[in-house]
This record gives C-alpha cells, structure tokens and sequence, in this order.
C-alpha cells in the first residue's frame, strides 16, 4: 500500500494480518477487502446454495433479516472476483446472525464449501479447490453492561461463537479441516470510549489481526509457532465425590496455561439419577471458582451448588459465556497460554474426554 491516504476504507483487521505474513513469511501479500456492514451470512451465499430456506434446502430455516439482502454481496461483491487466483480467505462476520447456532455452521459450512468450488472453477485451477478460510470468532457487540445478566445477550452471543466453531467451540476441527481462527471475545473496549458497550467494533484490531496472522502461520504456512490458545481435551469430575472437575489443556507447543484471574467458569448440576441428561438446562448454571492449576489443567468448583452428599453432581462445564467479558470492569477471561492468547469459549459435558 502506497501510504494513509491508499489504505483509506481498508479493513484494520485485514491489514495488521497481511503485514504479519508479510513480515514472517517475507514475500509481497495482497489484500482484497470485501465488507458490508450489518449483513447476515446470507447476503454473502450464492442464490443457489442458499435457496429460499425451505424444508427443500441444505439448511432450511429462516432467512436473516439484515442491514443487506440475501445474496447481494455475493453477487455484488464475490462473483466478480472468481477469476481471481487467491490463497485463502479471512471472514469476520456473525454479529447479525447472532442466537443462531446449528443454523449459522449449516449455512456458513455450505458457503465455504460453495466458495471454494467457484473460485477454483473460476481460476482455471489456479485456486487451490480447498483453499484455507480463517474466521474470527465475534467479540462483544449486545450487551449494556458486562457480565452473565439478562440484559447481557450472552445467550445469543454464545450460540453464534458455537456456530461459528460448528460448536467445537475452536477451529481447525475435524469438521472444517482447512481453517483457522482467532478469538475477539475478549477484546472489550476502554470504559469511557465512545463505542464501550452494545456495539460490534473493537478497537483492539492489531490483536484480533495478530491473533489471525499466528493462526495461519501455524495451519497454513506450517510454522513452528503457536496458533492459538489453550484448547479443550477433557472435562473430569473427580472420582469421589464429583464435586470438582479437572479441565485438560491442548496446548499446541505452548510450555503452558496462564491464569489473569478466576472468570468465566460455570458449571451445572444435576441429581445423580436425574431423567434430565445433557445438555444442562440454562437454570442449572452456577458461577465456579479456581481452586487449583497446572501447566494444562485448571481445577474448578463452585460454592453455589448444592452440597456434598445431596445427590447432584457437577455435570458439565461452561467457559466464556459472556457477551461481554471485560478487564476494565474486574470480568476479564482467566484462561490464556504464555503466548498471551486466550482459549476460546466453550461448553463440555463433565463426564467424557472431549473427541477433537
């Protein structure tokens, strides 16, 4: 880029990311930013892989209503550049499509799938026909004020953070091979700024770009560095009295976890025998607490459950559900690796070794 006035109107994120290839891998990078404000997963998916959403389609259910229409900026914005050979592509998109789950990893899956064909279709072959795509897993942008309360939209949010994972909760996974990602959902902004709170811009791009970049150093570029942050082996209760659960990191060639606090662990709790099986019901969630750590473990607990003896047990465990986890209000997410990259959001039966 030739200077301030040719990067005008080019995506932060995008260009701390390119400069961080270029920088590492020492080859010119080219960016091609393609962006709308306010759309939906939608607006950027062919008429033909979308369909109306009906019983007939991929992923039937209801079409998001967005600031875009459906289809629109593919048309507008994807297909005029088909006969372009790229190397991947880097989507940070979810806010409009937040409380969708499932929905959203149908529909996203069958985008990048539909992208992937065209692009190789459209360069002659030029294009690799599973090209990598990175995604940044969303940020706050609902709540009011910070915390787990009900006008927090964490419910909304988490579900759209699962579906951006095909609720792995992390990526690559075995469902989606070829992508990477960076988690923003820590990354609130200052109290006081303009854009503090119900708003979808972070202003910490150089991190979510740096947190992009290591990813696809790492999945793409094959790198010897570390990618992302802790990931999720297993959740165990303990064996006697299943009153605390052993959490298990992968840590991808990190020398171990860093705790910046106690936030963002909950767990639930149901009757031994109880008919009720997994998943928890949301009014079985209570705060846990950090009681002990390793280099790949953290040991949680909670004094809000009922108490030993009673017949509940912990039964599963949850991270990150939290629209809004924030520093600067006392809330910030405890669990990162000596990179200083944080283990994503997530949610896990307390019983099993979590499959990857």
């Amino acid at each position: 880029m030739g200077g301030a006035a040719a990067a005008d109107g080019m995506s932060a994120t995008c260009w701390f990311f390119g400069l961080e290839l270029h920088v590492s891998q020492q080859v010119p990078i080219g960016l091609i930013h393609s962006s709308y404000g306010g759309s939906a997963v939608e607006d950027w998916m062919s008429a033909e892989v979308l369909g109306d959403g009906g019983s007939a389609t991929a992923c039937p259910g209801a079409v998001t209503s967005s600031m875009g229409l459906p289809t629109q900026q593919y048309n507008g914005q994807i297909r005029p550049l088909l006969n372009t050979t790229i190397k991947g592509v880097v989507w940070y998109q979810g806010e409009s499509n937040a409380g969708q789950d499932a929905l959203y990893s149908c529909r996203f899956g069958q985008m990048m799938a539909d992208w992937r064909a065209r692009w190789h279709a459209g360069t002659g072959g030029g294009t690799d026909s599973n090209f990598p795509f990175g995604l940044v897993q969303i940020g706050p942008h609902q709540a009011s004020t910070p915390g787990r309360g009900s006008d927090s939209g964490s419910n909304a949010t988490f579900a759209i953070r699962m579906g951006q994972t095909d609720d792995f909760g992390y990526a690559p996974n075995s469902a989606w091979p070829r992508t990477f990602m960076a988690t923003a959902f820590d990354l609130a902004n200052p109290v006081g700024t303009k854009c503090f709170a119900g708003c979808v811009h972070i202003f910490n791009k150089q991190a979510v770009g740096h947190r992009l970049a290591v990813a696809a150093r790492r999945s793409v570029y094959a790198e010897d560095v570390v990618g992302a942050g802790p990931v999720v082996l297993s959740a165990l209760p303990s064996n006697d009295t299943h009153q605390t659960v052993t959490i298990r990191y992968e840590l991808g060639g990190s020398k171990g976890i860093q705790l910046r606090g106690g936030y963002g662990f909950e767990v639930c709790y149901l009757p031994l025998n109880a008919s009720q099986s997994w998943p928890c019901p949301d009014s079985s969630w209570v705060n846990a607490t950090i009681i002990g750590s390793s280099a790949d473990t953290v040991v949680v607990t909670s004094q809000h459950g009922p108490p030993p003896g009673s017949g509940n047990i912990i039964a599963g465990v949850r991270y990150g559900f939290d629209d809004m986890p924030s520093i600067f209000y006392g809330t910030g997410p405890a669990v990162f690796n000596q990179e200083g990259l944080p283990a994503a959001p997530g949610i896990w039966p307390a019983d099993q070794l979590i499959t990857s």
